[in-house]
């Protein structure tokens, strides 16, 4: 780390800074191109950011992968390969196969570039500026939601006020809150602490209308469960966690009267249903069986 004066620089590989960027770019997208109205197409740096990892990742050979990433390693290449043959079977356009290739395969090229790259200390410094941005997010909605009446598919904080806005909410709130409970159950967060952030996500879940989250965070809690041992501080934070359902699950049948919405009847009708709202959309849950016909 170089100083000038106050400023500090820290010394890190392009590939690290690169990351970084992927990284920051999402979470400071509504910032960026709503409320400073800079243009959309800055987004497109985090594709020049990622294959330039790819290029450091393919032609740099001193890089060494463990071997517990090669079974991976091969099932992307199977699918690259399934991809390009069903291209080739049903030719269309060269740009609709390059931007397909973008699509699926940008996610594959950073998980490995994370892995190659990044440090315990990067990853840890990554998860704690997501901790601080939770918080600067709730009062945001907040304001968005009391003062200007934003709703709905509008209210997405931090991510901005577009429609689906809020989308890029439930990823967010997925990765802050997986990490919080297993923290918590392995005695590194406080109750408190944890707990604030459950139902601070599940209130603002609520304001949003993002149904699906409280299924998420039964799946989160489940999951943090199974990979830690028993203790009773998990016990509390199950009963926590499944008052506040509860609780904020009354807000959502309230606001947009989704009663019964977390029954299992409701839940499995929802995963089944071909469409979403008209014969024109595909359901996010049954897509595959969907596009499979079309």
């Amino acid at each position: 780390m170089e100083r000038n004066g106050l400023l500090k620089i820290e010394k890190r590989p392009l590939p690290s800074w690169l990351i970084f960027w992927i990284v920051a770019l999402p979470l400071s997208w509504g910032m960026i191109f709503q409320l400073l109205s800079l243009p959309s197409a800055i987004k497109y740096t985090a594709d020049i950011a990622w294959l330039v990892l790819l290029g450091f990742m393919v032609f740099r050979r001193n890089i060494k992968v463990e071997r517990k990433l090669y079974p991976l390693a091969i099932l992307i290449t199977v699918f690259f390969l399934y991809c390009l043959v069903l291209y080739l079977i049903n030719y269309q356009s060269v740009i609709y196969f390059l931007w397909g290739t973008r699509n699926n395969f940008r996610y594959y090229v950073f998980f490995f570039a994370v892995a190659v790259y990044f440090t315990y200390e990067d990853a840890k410094r990554s998860f704690q500026i997501m901790d601080v941005l939770f918080w600067i997010n709730v009062p945001t909605t907040l304001i968005q939601y009391f003062v200007f009446h934003y709703k709905q598919d509008y209210l997405g904080g931090i991510f901005g006020v577009e429609s689906g806005a809020n989308a890029a909410t439930i990823i967010f709130f997925t990765i802050v809150l997986s990490r919080s409970l297993l923290r918590y159950m392995e005695k590194e967060e406080s109750f408190s602490l944890c707990g604030g952030k459950c139902m601070a996500a599940l209130f603002i879940s609520a304001l949003a209308e993002i149904k699906f989250f409280f299924v998420f965070f039964i799946i989160i809690l489940v999951m943090a469960a199974l990979l830690t041992s028993f203790s009773w501080r998990k016990l509390l934070i199950f009963v926590a966690g499944g008052a506040l359902v509860i609780a904020t699950s009354t807000l959502l049948v309230t606001l947009f009267d989704f009663e019964g919405f977390l029954s299992f009847e409701n839940i499995w009708k929802a995963a089944t249903q071909k469409h979403y709202s008209s014969d024109k959309t595909v359901n996010r849950l049954s897509a595959i069986p969907v596009l499979a016909e079309m």
